[in-house]
């Protein structure tokens, strides 16, 4: 596929979160939605809008981009984050709550405390070197309190959670039209019939996970880079597999579409 671009994830995604309010959707870097948001009718803004303002839609970081944190020099990234949240105050009436980094590759004290200072109430990572990530598997570790290590200490301390498998949704459960993952199989009146296996594994999937995390509340990403272009695809398959497991109440686990904002509270 070779017509990949967020203004076509962005056309794709309203319209179905139009039909169900159960469904929600971040957004992260205002660079791009800006120039989305211009070209749209009052008609489209206005339903966009009421999707921010009930919750649906969320912003999250809200930066013009998502900066590196390597050697990135800090007024920079002050000053990208300011273009960004000025923009959503002034359309929107909001400000993230979230720090949301899941691609620099590598994290800083210096980026944690900002964000701290920003106001956010958590802040979320990926890119973990692997034996860090491999030492928090075993130990529970993959959520903590960042005390930045700045001359502040812990004025700037700030939860922050590491994320379980990058950004990308669970192995296998990848429903995009850019990728090969089979779709889910919810008709048991045909032989290719497989929900029961699928959910099987999806939930053995969060039960590894659960091994990660302190709580029994987890959080877990659906996309990949240039998803959701067709987003009533990832939707769908999701919302077989979470019926047939709402089912059978012996899975005892409870699904839903959630947000980093929603998980935190």
């Amino acid at each position: 596929i070779t017509q990949m671009g967020v203004q076509y994830i962005l056309d794709s995604v309203f319209p179905v979160l139009n039909l169900d309010t159960k469904k929600k959707f971040i957004y992260v870097e205002i660079g791009f939605f800006q120039r989305w948001w211009n070209q749209q009718t009052d008609a489209i803004k206005a339903v966009v809008q009421q999707q921010v303002k009930s919750g649906q839609f969320q912003f999250i970081n809200g930066g013009y981009c998502m900066n590196d944190e390597a050697d990135v020099y800090y007024e920079d990234g002050i000053d990208q984050m300011t273009m960004g949240h000025q923009f959503l105050l002034k359309t929107f009436g909001v400000t993230p709550e979230v720090g949301w980094h899941i691609d620099p590759f590598g994290h800083a004290s210096a980026q944690a405390a900002l964000f701290a200072q920003m106001g956010f109430t958590s802040y979320f990572v990926c890119r973990l070197d692997y034996q860090d990530k491999n030492t928090r598997l075993q130990n529970q570790g993959m959520e903590m309190v960042w005390i930045p290590n700045t001359s502040q200490g812990v004025e700037n301390a700030i939860f922050t959670h590491a994320t379980y498998y990058e950004y990308a949704s669970p192995a296998h459960f990848d429903f995009d039209i850019v990728t090969t993952d089979q779709p889910i199989r919810d008709d048991p009146t045909l032989e290719d019939y497989d929900v029961p296996q699928r959910a099987d594994e999806f939930v053995a999937w969060f039960r590894q996970m659960q091994q990660g995390y302190k709580t029994n509340h987890l959080m877990h990403t659906a996309g990949e880079d240039f998803h959701y272009l067709a987003a009533g695809i990832n939707f769908k398959n999701y919302d077989k597999l979470f019926s047939y497991i709402e089912s059978k109440s012996g899975y005892n686990v409870n699904l839903f579409y959630s947000t980093p904002v929603d998980y935190i509270k």
